[in-house]
């Protein structure tokens, strides 16, 4: 923007006054017009991340919804493999055709939070509403963890059971070759990664209820 000294030359203390009052008004509505651009940059700033948090967590829902949806199966495939091993350390066989335990992670993103924080656009959204995404984040972080953890102990309960030597000649002598000690670490196992399990979907339904709440829907284990 450019201000220009008025024609002719300044004649008196009013004709100074006027000079002044215009460049400082010039200067006024220069500063105004870029702090309007600043804020509405801001603004469109802050909306994009909020739009693109609450589609980051609306998917992280649906997965979560799916994975819920499942955990009975979890759960029974876990007390199948305890009973497969029980079986065999108290009795030496079973009648259990054993084809492997079903259980995957749900990949709960969190990269639109990341890069909201990255490039300073919380800064220009209400602290409160803030607070609001970090918490769920911070819940989602725990359970995250908490999926690991049951992933490990499955993995670690499920290493001595072999799907393919169940349907192959030699599974009785194979199972009969596995010590009492090994059989009974393996049945302590699989109970750590039931109790896992539990503890997994208490936090998964918790979850679940917290995004159903910031979202503004209900969630799909909240009884109607």
């Amino acid at each position: 923007m450019e201000i220009h000294a008025p024609h002719g030359h300044v004649q008196s203390f009013r004709d100074v006054a006027v000079h002044l009052a215009i460049v400082t008004v010039g200067i006024l509505i220069a500063l105004g017009l870029e702090q309007a651009v600043e804020w509405y940059h801001h603004r469109e700033l802050a909306d994009e991340a909020r739009e693109t948090i609450r589609n980051e967590l609306r998917n992280n829902k649906s997965t979560l919804d799916r994975q819920l949806a499942n955990f009975p199966k979890f759960r029974a495939d876990a007390v199948k493999a305890f009973h497969f091993i029980s079986d065999y350390k108290d009795h030496g066989k079973t009648k259990i055709e054993w084809t492997g335990a079903f259980y995957y992670s749900a990949p709960l993103r969190s990269t639109s939070w990341s890069t909201a924080q990255t490039v300073g656009a919380l800064a220009f959204m209400p602290y409160s509403e803030v607070e609001k995404f970090a918490a769920l984040y911070r819940a989602q972080e725990d359970y995250l963890a908490a999926q690991d953890i049951t992933y490990e102990a499955l993995i670690s309960a499920a290493g001595i059971i072999s799907a393919q030597k169940q349907v192959s000649d030699d599974a009785a002598a194979y199972y009969r070759g596995i010590s009492q000690g090994e059989y009974e670490t393996a049945r302590t196992r699989i109970m750590t990664a039931l109790a896992s399990l539990s503890s997994q979907l208490n936090k998964a339904e918790r979850l679940d209820r917290q995004y159903g709440e910031l979202l503004g829907g209900k969630s799909k284990n909240e009884k109607r």
